[in-house]
């Protein structure tokens, strides 16, 4: 579910004068919103587990920021769970 909600709000700062789908357009079918948000989770998914393979990236500085607050809360995530076991 979290991760589904960070897909939402980065597709949402893609939106912006510069953003990460601007950069895509081309590369994926942007126009069709299956392709969008299955570009954004599979996004989210790599960077909030820290692997982050670098084919989509951020370009402002807010999702730059966003990326940030995502690893570490993947971080927080992943290493609670480690403990837990």
């Amino acid at each position: 579910m979290i991760f589904h909600i960070f897909a939402c709000i980065w597709i949402n700062l893609g939106n912006e004068k510069g953003g990460w789908r601007k950069e895509l357009i081309g590369t994926y079918k942007q126009e069709d919103p299956v392709n969008i948000y299955c570009t954004a989770f599979y996004f989210v998914t790599t960077n909030a587990t820290t692997i982050g393979y670098g084919d989509i990236y951020g370009t402002t500085q807010t999702e730059r920021i966003f990326l940030m607050i995502l690893e570490f809360i993947g971080i927080l995530c992943f290493g609670s769970i480690t403990a837990k076991i």
